[in-house]
């Protein structure tokens, strides 16, 4: 009887691990309107994430604002990664709309890399998705930095 209880435990957390790996944002708006987030030490890595599923994420009925938010890595080797609006890893969007105006990442020191990704579903679907990346930016300032930037996309 034993063996029966810890089997049907195992497998009752092994079923609520899987749907808590699926994210899931529906019927929500989230305002992180200028949201700060940065760090300055070499080598020391800035992630800002707003309004972001993972692992067959969806999100749905929802409106994401990230007006003039900044995140930034002021340092050698530093790492600055930005996500508004993001549902990840075979993710769905449907009925969405972000607000990210005005945002901005940078790292700035040598060495650095900067990423930026508004409204994005990877290996999933968007529908019906209005994404609002006026006078955004992303930089990586100085000698050997990348800034990769994406918005809108589905890849």
């Amino acid at each position: 009887m034993q063996a029966l209880i810890k089997t049907a435990l195992v497998a009752a957390l092994s079923l609520s691990a899987i749907g808590a790996f699926a994210g899931e944002i529906s019927n929500t708006t989230i305002d992180a309107t200028r949201a700060k987030n940065e760090t300055g030490s070499a080598g020391a890595q800035a992630y800002q994430y707003v309004g972001s599923t993972y692992g067959n994420g969806k999100i749905t009925n929802s409106h994401i604002y990230a007006r003039g938010a900044h995140n930034g890595a002021f340092s050698r080797n530093g790492v600055a990664s930005q996500e508004i609006g993001i549902a990840g890893a075979g993710g769905t969007m449907d009925n969405v709309t972000v607000f990210a105006d005005r945002a901005d990442n940078g790292a700035k020191g040598s060495g650095s890399r900067a990423t930026q990704e508004i409204g994005k579903v990877s290996n999933g679907t968007m529908k019906n998705v209005t994404v609002w990346a006026n006078d955004v930016s992303n930089i990586a300032a100085t000698d050997g930095s990348v800034a990769k930037q994406k918005i809108g996309v589905v890849n």
